[in-house]
Parts: structure tokens; C-alpha cells; sequence
């Protein structure tokens, strides 16, 4: 939680950027027609969310809940803190999946796969803005560096803290657009490469 709190102060100064600058500290991204994302009707105020690849050969599904935010303003941005989990899905079958996010958040080298998943993998979470579209603001602050909240979107972006105390710790961007059932993995520091996909395959 302590690293939460850190974050929400260096966010603004570090994520946010003023006016037509549009550099983005997302450097690569995990998105397309085959990761797909839908909403799912939300239990006890845990908002749910469904993904899926289908690479052709086989399809990855996993789901992704977040629960407990709590408003808290950084300077002109209303940010939301709070707890998340991946889900695994019976007969999901990732091998793709995994090497692709692999790839995209330069984890050399990709983590092995346990013999078996675990059902629930939880983190801590930062959503940094909602309704937010992609690209130059039309007026206004970028937010974590691709997006804006003017106009407005559909997309929600949000920063994942993995890993619990005593073990490797890394952080990953996802963001959500349910309406266009569009979501993307992308990439905060190619240092937390190997230690994302640690915690990861052992859900996905």
C-alpha cells in the first residue's frame, strides 16, 4: 500500500504531461483484434473484466477484478486507488499469450510456466483516469503520457503493482476500452520485464 501512495505523488510529475507533448512512457504495446476484452456484470461493487486471445492455433482467457478504490486527486487529475486480481479460466491455454507479452515488455529471458496455475494472483492498482481518449489533448493534461481526458473516450488506464513483499517486484500499464472490447498490455520499464511475467504465468 505504501508504494501506492508514493506513486499517486510521482504520478502526476512523472505521467502527466502538460500541453502538445504526446511522448509516452507506455513505449510498447499488446493490443489488436486479438486481445479482446468485454466487461462482465460487476458482484459486490468488484468491477469484472473478461480477456481473451485467440491466436488461431489456441485461445487465452483470463479475467482481471478490481475492488476497494478509493478518490484521491493529483493535482487536476482524479486518480483511484485500490486492489486488483487476474483470474485464472479453466481451458485457457496461453502459450502464446506468454510469449507475446514476453516479447512486448522485453522479459529475456521469458519466465518458465509452472506444471499448474494458480486460481487468483492479486495486486495493487492505480487507475489514472476514465472515459479518457487516446492521442493529443484538445485542451488541457496528458495522462500517463497517451491519453486525455479531453475529448472525452472510453478508455480507462491503469498502472498494476505485482509481486508481494519479499519477493521481485514489477509494474505494468493495462487499459481497458470494454465498449470497443479493446484491451492492451504495455510496457512501464523494461526492468520490470522479468518480474511481471513471473507473477503472470503463474495465472495466465
Amino acid at each position: 500500500m505504501i508504494r501506492l501512495l508514493l506513486v499517486g505523488v510521482t504520478l502526476f510529475a512523472t505521467g502527466c504531461e502538460k500541453g502538445p507533448s504526446i511522448k509516452s512512457p507506455q513505449r510498447r504495446v499488446l493490443t489488436g483484434a486479438n486481445l479482446t476484452v468485454r466487461a462482465l456484470p460487476s458482484e459486490g461493487g468488484i468491477e469484472r473484466y473478461q480477456f481473451e486471445q485467440d491466436s488461431g492455433k489456441e485461445v487465452a482467457r483470463f479475467e482481471v477484478q478490481l475492488e476497494a478504490l478509493r478518490a484521491q486527486k493529483a493535482g487536476s487529475f482524479d486518480m483511484e486507488f485500490g486492489k486488483g486480481a487476474f483470474l485464472s479460466v479453466p481451458g485457457s491455454a496461453s502459450t502464446t499469450l506468454i510469449a507475446n507479452l514476453c516479447r512486448i515488455l522485453e522479459a529475456v529471458p521469458c519466465p518458465a510456466v509452472p506444471p499448474q496455475r494458480v486460481s487468483r494472483l492479486e495486486f495493487e492498482v492505480a487507475i489514472l483516469g476514465r472515459n479518457l481518449s487516446r492521442g493529443k489533448p484538445a485542451s488541457g493534461d496528458q495522462v500517463a503520457g497517451g491519453f486525455a481526458d479531453s475529448p472525452r473516450g472510453n478508455w480507462t488506464t491503469m498502472k498494476l503493482f505485482l509481486g508481494s513483499d519479499g519477493e521481485e517486484q514489477g509494474e505494468v500499464y493495462l487499459n481497458i476500452n470494454a465498449k470497443a472490447g479493446v484491451g492492451e498490455f504495455s510496457l512501464k520499464d523494461s526492468g520490470y520485464g522479468v518480474a511481471v511475467m513471473k507473477q503472470l504465468v503463474q495465472v495466465l
